[in-house]
């Protein structure tokens, strides 16, 4: 009896073993990732790993000047001075014409992390418009360094326009003060009006990065890293330890500074007379809470000085009319390919040109 009910355990772990061995060989096929290693501190150390990243004082890390590289994604990614992407492939320099520009910044998705340099949308733009585009998008900032990184290259290059670019995730991180075990401003509030915190940003430090628990464990497995990013556990899957991101502000807290972060955008358009796009953009995945708390953030602005373009309607619109288009506009990590950055340059020269500005 006792051997029969042995025989049958060891019958069903097996068994149980060997369809968790085929399901994760099936999520390294679907992810092309063959490389053994731990996919969770991979994900989590990217700043420090996959990234041409440089400590800055005033905005935690930026793009670092003079790299002219293939990154992680195999992507060709060339870095101008002041941390700038270069919109040409190969380019070493780029001189900018004497017209006012266009500054872009943002995140990951203005910088065009998982595609060449001529193919980022700020890329794109310029060549459709005939006029220069400064691309400052920076790798998984939020919209408080962005606001930061666009008041900087508003001195340095007085744009005539600013292209303000985010996604519903740089909302939440209004609400930490570092990202991936590196240190970031962040802004508090006082009075109703915004009070820069952590700046100067102390430099990260050099301790062990580790994840532990079963955390580390499960993070070797593609399986477990792509389910846990799907479901309700992964913020804990990638925020559990206390290396990772250090929350400062309750949820609530994040919307409410990415409205006052708008209002300053109105300030900025008012005072430096210059014209403000205020760009939301999505991940594939896009669902009803994250675009809810776009639009909470983007009801902030002013009509009068800042023009909305916000991609949910014309995204959705695509993924009923074609999925085959829709998903060719997306990475499997969530980023804008080629195609979907053309679809967003798309999009911004329509609200350009119906602001007046065209091309030549």
């Amino acid at each position: 009896m006792i051997k029969t009910i042995v025989s049958n355990a060891l019958l069903v772990l097996a068994s149980i073993v060997v369809t968790l061995v085929l399901l994760e060989l099936g999520a390294r096929m679907y992810t092309g990732d063959w490389v053994f290693r731990n996919i969770l501190e991979n994900h989590i150390r990217l700043l420090m790993t996959a990234y041409p990243a440089r400590y800055d004082e005033t905005l935690g890390w930026a793009a670092k000047s003079g790299v002219s590289e293939h990154n992680a994604s195999g992507a060709r990614i060339t870095i101008l001075e002041n941390g700038l992407r270069s919109n040409r492939a190969n380019a070493v320099s780029q001189k900018l014409a004497k017209k006012r520009p266009i500054v872009a910044v943002g995140d990951s998705f203005t910088f065009g992390f998982e595609v060449s340099d001529a193919q980022t949308w700020p890329a794109i733009l310029e060549s459709q418009l005939g006029r220069p585009v400064i691309n400052g998008g920076v790798f998984a900032y939020g919209m408080d360094q962005a606001l930061i990184r666009a008041r900087q290259l508003i001195d340095a290059y007085e744009p005539e326009i600013l292209i303000y670019s985010f996604i519903p995730d740089d909302i939440f991180r209004c609400q930490i003060s570092s990202r991936t075990g590196v240190n970031k401003p962040y802004f508090d509030v006082k009075d109703g009006a915004l009070l820069l915190k952590n700046s100067p940003v102390p430099e990260p430090a050099l301790t062990d990065h580790g994840s532990p628990g079963i955390r580390r464990l499960l993070g070797y497995s593609v399986l477990v890293h792509e389910l846990m990013l799907r479901s309700e556990y992964a913020n804990w899957w990638l925020r559990g330890d206390q290396w990772n991101n250090k929350q400062v502000h309750s949820s609530l807290k994040g919307d409410q500074i990415g409205c006052l972060i708008v209002k300053e955008l109105d300030e900025l358009a008012r005072s430096k007379n210059i014209k403000v796009y205020l760009l939301a953009q999505y991940g594939r995945n896009i669902n009803s809470k994250s675009v809810n708390r776009s639009r909470k953030v983007i009801s902030c602005a002013n009509p009068q000085r800042l023009t909305v373009v916000d991609l949910h309607d014309s995204l959705r619109e695509v993924w009923r009319r074609d999925r085959k288009m829709y998903r060719s506009y997306f990475t499997k990590r969530q980023h804008m390919t080629y195609e979907g950055n053309r679809f967003v340059a798309r999009k911004l020269v329509d609200a350009l040109n119906q602001s007046g500005i065209q091309a030549p």
